[in-house]
């Protein structure tokens, strides 16, 4: 029947319509029961298969830790690879498991119903982190360039969305996210407001928003103050480019629904030289690709964290 040896045994022990175990069937005999014998047999093997699934589950720590030391020792390089602490979100782990555990249910099938999954069963998922990573990558990468405007896009996926104008925003709370950070499947859509900032903003720093890349803006540590403040007699406010759109999201109310006009001023010479030293102390938000801590702090803060992972 194709089935472990185990699982029929226990099929035949459980009984089912037809069964005899007095005499030899006949052909025909067995044609009439056949398919009530399938389905015993693939019943007490879902029930084993249901049972470890469940276990890896409830384990699921290890399966995590599995993938984190593959993911700490390789370079997702421009591919967008879920981290540890989201692994459990991407569908094809789950999908993996289940097909890892069928594979292997002769082995499984012997084993005490409080038996854990066997670390050298779970060790076969390791070999399918690559593709299950890069897949995702592939499909969220699609999925956000679907939000690009076709106007604003570039020959290919990756070219679009590694621009430095090419930004994302949660209508619940005004969250934004760029490429490579493409984060999980919310209700993310088209930033409109923050792309234009951005491009403004690289335009007057003289480089073009078509072609520059985000990598590139942060290269380049464009410091920005807002005009917009200091028209309004405040004291000009002094930000790096890249949060710029949040400073117009926070201190002027501007959203998808509110484009308020905002003007800035490129910081050059001797005074962009101060703002950067003065700045490298600032306390700024990061987040742990490893582990998903999060924090305001500064960069000595990070490398501690770093140290402890």
């Amino acid at each position: 029947m194709g089935f472990a040896k185990g699982f029929v045994d226990l099929a035949i022990f459980g009984g089912f319509p037809g069964l005899r175990l007095s005499k030899r069937l006949t052909d025909k005999e067995w044609a009439a029961m056949e398919q009530h014998a399938v389905e015993a047999a693939r019943r007490h093997e879902q029930l084993c298969l249901d049972r470890f699934l469940r276990k890896a589950k409830e384990s699921k720590e290890c399966i995590i830790s599995k993938y984190r030391s593959w993911y700490e020792c390789r370079d997702p390089g421009n591919e967008f690879w879920p981290p540890p602490f989201d692994i459990w979100t991407i569908p094809a782990i789950e999908d993996s498991l289940v097909e890892v555990l069928k594979s292997n249910l002769h082995h499984l099938q012997g084993l005490p119903h409080w038996s854990s999954v066997p670390d050298i069963i779970l060790d076969s998922l390791v070999h399918r982190f690559e593709d299950i990573a890069n897949n995702h990558s592939m499909s969220s990468k699609m999925g956000r360039l679907e939000l690009v405007p076709e106007e604003l896009r570039l020959p290919s996926a990756r070219e679009t969305l590694e621009l430095a104008r090419t930004l994302f925003v949660r209508l619940s709370d005004s969250s934004i996210i760029r490429y490579p950070r493409l984060t999980d499947q919310s209700d993310w859509c088209w930033n409109e407001l923050g792309s234009t900032v951005m491009s403004d903003i690289i335009i007057l720093a003289g480089h073009d928003p078509n072609t520059m890349t985000f990598a590139q803006l942060l290269e380049e540590d464009i410091w920005v103050e807002c005009l917009t403040c200091a028209q309004a007699d405040q004291e000009g406010k002094v930000v790096q480019a890249v949060e710029a759109v949040m400073h117009c999201h926070i201190d002027h109310g501007a959203d998808a629904t509110n484009k308020q006009s905002v003007e800035w001023r490129i910081l050059e010479g001797l005074e962009l030289v101060l703002t950067r030293v003065l700045n490298t102390r600032i306390k700024k938000w990061w987040k742990c690709l490893l582990c998903g801590y999060e924090s305001v702090d500064n960069e000595n803060s990070v490398l501690r964290h770093i140290s402890w992972q």
